[in-house]
């Protein structure tokens, strides 16, 4: 009888350790918890922007995105990919009636070794870059196109406009040594 006495200093510390414990359960429970789950919402909705702007990224890119799989089936590309087919149609294709320039490579090994690889193609009239990008992580690979055909253009002007510097330094030189035989011819 006299442990469960009020003046009893025992009693008063167990009750204060039941109160300390409760408080500390109905903190967890009632701020904790919400918190970690409002953290965990808060962190998912940023994954899905995040997963939406790049979507919208490669979907607003005037050049050809396409992403496959190892057997080299398309499962996604953007408008401009979609264009690159007679029907529009490209998703669920193999890559090679695309692309036929990727015939000769092994996709899955790509993939399996993240490998990069530059394709130079003239398609419908225009030169383009593809850059296939193997993501293991994922399984899968990208291709990222881009239209060159300016640049091609470029560089062919460049190499007319090389040739005839060179031939006009031929001439030149060709001239300076008939003017300087000449000049010394007479005084011989």
């Amino acid at each position: 009888q006299s442990f469960f006495r009020l003046d009893n200093p025992v009693i008063y510390s167990v009750l204060l350790l039941i109160f300390v414990v409760a408080v500390i359960l109905i903190f967890y429970k009632y701020v904790i918890v919400p918190m970690r789950f409002h953290f965990i919402e808060e962190k998912r909705d940023l994954r899905n922007k995040h997963t939406q702007l790049m979507a919208a990224f490669a979907e607003l890119d005037p050049d050809p995105v396409f992403r496959f799989d190892e057997t080299g089936k398309i499962i996604m590309t953007n408008k401009a990919g979609s264009e690159l087919s007679k029907n529009g149609y490209v998703v669920g294709k193999k890559l090679r009636e695309i692309l036929p320039d990727t015939k000769n490579i092994n996709l899955e090994e790509c993939i399996k070794k993240a490998c990069k690889v530059d394709i130079i193609t003239h398609y419908d009239g225009r030169d383009s870059k593809f850059t296939l990008t193997g993501l293991p992580e994922l399984n899968i690979g990208q291709i990222y196109g881009s239209d060159i055909t300016d640049l091609k253009e470029a560089e062919a002007k460049i190499k007319i406009a090389l040739r005839k510097a060179e031939e006009s330094e031929k001439i030149k030189s060709y001239f300076l040594a008939q003017m300087s035989h000449e000049i010394r011819s007479p005084l011989t």
